[in-house]
């Protein structure tokens, strides 16, 4: 039902969790209006079919609309989170699944998907527009709720998309809720190591190179990169200088060079971005003074 504007492509933005202040679900949900709500707010039926007409209001599901302006100023990400969120209001007992539970959970997609997956019940095979349903062998029936949603339980979760993505994404999503504390290292380990399915490599090759050390995607993305080119490096390695001590987020034994992933939410969490640039500048120069080489990497260089 939606208009072809509301997909804006992915490469118009940076990635959300690294650049851009992601919005609640709770936000996204205050922008939906059901088309109850807006009759016994005085729409008339007319004005909502005019205003569809006209674009400045999408219909996510049937009876289920958002504001023009507000849908074309959303991410990627935060449209296909308001498409899981209206569906649910359509479907209050869907048990949502792989990219999408990962998304209720708040872990990092770093590519956003245009359709809900959901678990599908018994042996109904019927499409739904924009929905993709699973049918695995083995359904799991523990679940959680997220705001009232049900949704695959954490380890479900990381398992689905382990086997369905690549390897890339399902590594970055696994750092996440190992770095949240969201499931242990050993346990995660053993369900990834343990799986005889589909994409059994991918998924075996996840829990070999998953770690919860990392504290974004963008590092994460670095790992991956220096474990590819099969240079031996230290991740998050403490160094003493004449002042204080710092904390890198690798560290290359060989060439005595750092890397660090430069994400700009560094310099929006930790006060105001002069004072935060000084900082980084005094952190680098200490460092270098140790004879270390310092190589900072940025989204677009690792994506």
């Amino acid at each position: 039902n939606l208009s072809p504007d509301f997909w804006i492509p992915v490469h118009a933005y940076s990635f959300p969790c690294t650049m851009i202040p992601m919005r609640t679900l709770q936000e996204l949900l205050q922008v939906i209006y059901t088309r109850s709500r807006l009759l016994d707010a005085g729409v008339s039926a007319y004005t909502i079919r005019r205003r569809l007409a006209e674009g400045s209001l999408f219909e996510l599901r049937r009876g289920i609309y958002v504001e023009g302006k507000i849908a074309r100023e959303l991410t990627p990400w935060e449209r296909a989170d308001l498409c899981i969120l209206a569906y649910s209001l359509r479907n209050p007992d869907a048990l949502f699944s792989h990219q999408s539970a990962a998304s209720l959970y708040r872990l990092p997609l770093i590519r956003p998907v245009s359709q809900v997956h959901v678990y599908g019940r018994g042996k109904s095979r019927g499409k739904v527009l924009g929905v993709q349903k699973h049918f695995p062998r083995e359904r799991s029936s523990a679940h959680s709720l997220v705001l009232g949603r049900r949704v695959t339980d954490i380890e479900t979760t990381l398992l689905d998309c382990a086997s369905t993505l690549p390897k890339t994404d399902a590594v970055v999503l696994a750092d996440a809720a190992l770095h949240g504390q969201m499931i242990s290292y050993e346990t995660l380990q053993e369900c990834f190591l343990a799986y005889r399915g589909r994409n059994s490599s991918i998924v075996h090759a996840v829990g070999r190179e998953m770690s919860a050390l990392s504290e974004s995607p963008g590092e994460s993305l670095v790992r991956l990169l220096l474990q590819r080119m099969g240079i031996e490096f230290e991740e998050q390695r403490w160094f003493e200088t004449a002042t204080r001590r710092y904390r890198v987020d690798f560290y290359l034994p060989q060439y005595d060079i750092v890397v660090e992933f430069d994400g700009a939410v560094k310099y929006q969490n930790f006060g105001s971005p002069d004072s935060v640039v000084m900082e980084e500048r005094i952190r680098e120069t200490e460092l270098q003074n140790l004879g270390l080489l310092v190589y900072r990497v940025r989204w677009n260089e690792v994506f």
